[in-house]
C-alpha cells in the first residue's frame, strides 16, 4: 500500500506532463542505431592507430642439411638464423604522430555526425511543439466559433438576424472544426517524424514546453571546421612519415653447423631507396594538407557571414514577437467587445468574424514567429559548437 501511494504520483505526472525534453533527448542519444554504428568507427580507428605504431613481427628459420661424401659416408647439418625489422631512428615519432591523426580524425567525424543528429533532433522537436500550440489555437478557434454560431442561433431564433448570418456562422464553425482535424494530423504527423528519428519503437508522452537556449560559444568549435582541421593535421603526419624512404632495416644473427665447421653471421639487411623514394606519396599527402587547410579557411569564413545573418535576423525576429504579442493582447480585447456587441445586435456578423480571423491570424503568426526564433537559436548553437559535446 504504501508503495503504491509512492508509485502512483509518478505515474500520474508522467501521463500529465510527459517525458522532460532533456531525458528524451538522452534517451535518443543511446538508441540511435545512427550513433552507436558512428561510435564505432572511433573505436575502429583507434584500432588503426594501434596498427601503425605497433612493431614488426621477428622472422626464425630453421633448416637441416644431409651431405653425402664420394666414398658413401654421409653427415648431418643445421642452419638457424633469426631476424628483426628494426624501425629507423624518428620514424617512431612520425608513426606516432600519424596515429593520433587517425584517432582525431574518426572523433572529429563522429563529434560533426552526433551535432548534425542534435540539431536535427531539435529542429523536429520545435516543428513538433510548433503543431501543438497550433492545435491548441485551432480548438481555441472552434471554441469562439462554436460561441458565435450559439449566439446567431439565439438571435435568429429571436428574428433579429436572417437566416443566412445564422448559416454562415453555422458553417465558420464546421470549418474551425474541419481545420482542428488537420491540425491533429500535422501534430500527429510531427510528433510520429520526431520518434522514428529519435529511434524509440513505442509511443511516449512528451512535453512541449523545452525551450532551447543560445550558448556563449565561437565559431572556432564548429565541428565541420574540427573535421577540416583534424584532416590537415592527419596530412600533414602523412607527410612526416613519407619524408623518410625507409623505415625498417633488418638485423639478423645466423649459426650453421656443417660436418667440419660451425659458422656464425651477424648482419643487416639495408633497402635501397633507389626507384621507390616515397615522393608520390609524400606530394599526395602535402596537397590533401593543403586542401583540407583551404577548405577550413572557407568555413571559417561562411561561418562569420551566416553568423552575422543569423544575428541580424534573431533581433528582427525578437522585434516581430513583440510587436505581436502586443497586437494579441488588443485583438483579444477587442474580441471580447465584438462579441458582446453582436450579442446586442449593434455589430454584423461579417465585422464579428473579421475580428476573429484577425485574431486566430496574429495567434498564429506568434507561434510560426517564436518557432522561427528558436530554429535560429539551434542553427546559431549549431555553427559555434553547442552540440559537440
Amino acid at each position: 500500500m504504501i508503495l503504491y501511494r509512492i508509485i502512483l504520483p509518478i505515474l500520474v505526472g508522467m501521463s500529465l506532463y510527459g517525458m522532460e525534453f532533456g531525458e528524451f533527448y538522452k534517451e535518443a542519444l543511446h538508441n540511435s542505431p545512427y550513433l552507436k554504428g558512428n561510435a564505432l568507427r572511433v573505436d575502429a580507428a583507434k584500432q588503426e592507430a594501434a596498427i601503425a605504431t605497433r612493431y614488426k613481427n621477428p622472422t626464425l628459420e630453421l633448416e637441416y642439411s644431409q651431405f653425402d661424401a664420394a666414398d658413401g659416408s654421409s653427415d648431418n647439418g643445421e642452419r638457424l638464423s633469426l631476424s628483426q625489422p628494426l624501425r629507423l631512428w624518428g620514424v617512431g615519432d612520425a608513426r606516432s604522430s600519424l596515429a593520433k591523426g587517425l584517432e582525431n580524425e574518426a572523433v572529429s567525424t563522429y563529434t560533426l555526425t552526433k551535432a548534425l543528429f542534435t540539431k536535427k533532433l531539435l529542429g523536429l522537436y520545435v516543428g513538433y511543439k510548433r503543431d501543438v500550440h497550433l492545435l491548441k489555437l485551432a480548438h481555441e478557434a472552434s471554441r469562439i466559433a462554436k460561441r458565435i454560431y450559439e449566439i446567431s442561433l439565439v438571435r435568429y431564433q429571436n428574428g433579429t438576424i436572417s437566416k443566412a448570418d445564422m448559416i454562415q456562422s453555422k458553417l465558420d464553425y464546421k470549418l474551425a472544426l474541419a481545420k482542428q482535424r488537420q491540425a491533429e494530423l500535422a501534430k500527429l504527423q510531427s510528433y510520429y517524424d520526431l520518434l522514428g528519428f529519435a529511434g524509440f519503437t513505442k509511443e511516449i508522452e512528451l512535453e512541449s514546453d523545452y525551450t532551447e537556449q543560445l550558448a556563449a560559444a565561437t565559431i572556432q568549435s564548429n565541428p565541420l571546421l574540427q573535421l577540416h582541421r583534424s584532416r590537415a593535421a592527419l596530412a600533414d603526419s602523412k607527410e612526416r612519415l613519407f619524408a623518410n624512404k625507409i623505415e625498417w632495416i633488418d638485423i639478423y644473427a645466423e649459426y650453421e653447423g656443417e660436418p667440419n665447421d660451425d659458422i656464425y653471421r651477424v648482419g643487416m639487411s639495408i633497402p635501397l631507396a633507389l626507384f621507390n623514394t616515397r615522393k608520390e606519396e609524400r606530394t599526395k599527402a602535402m596537397l590533401e594538407a593543403k586542401s583540407a587547410k583551404l577548405l577550413a579557411e572557407n568555413t571559417k569564413r561562411s561561418l562569420d557571414i551566416k553568423l552575422i545573418a543569423l544575428n541580424k535576423k534573431r533581433a528582427l525576429q525578437k522585434r516581430l514577437i513583440k510587436r505581436l504579442e502586443e497586437g494579441l493582447k488588443e485583438g483579444g480585447e477587442l474580441l471580447a467587445l465584438f462579441e458582446e456587441a453582436y450579442r446586442i445586435a449593434n455589430v454584423n456578423i461579417v465585422q464579428l468574424q473579421q475580428v476573429k480571423a484577425a485574431l486566430i491570424k496574429t495567434k498564429a503568426s506568434l507561434i510560426d514567429a517564436k518557432a522561427q526564433y528558436e530554429r535560429n537559436i539551434i542553427e546559431t548553437n549549431y555553427l559555434q559548437g553547442k552540440y559537440n559535446d
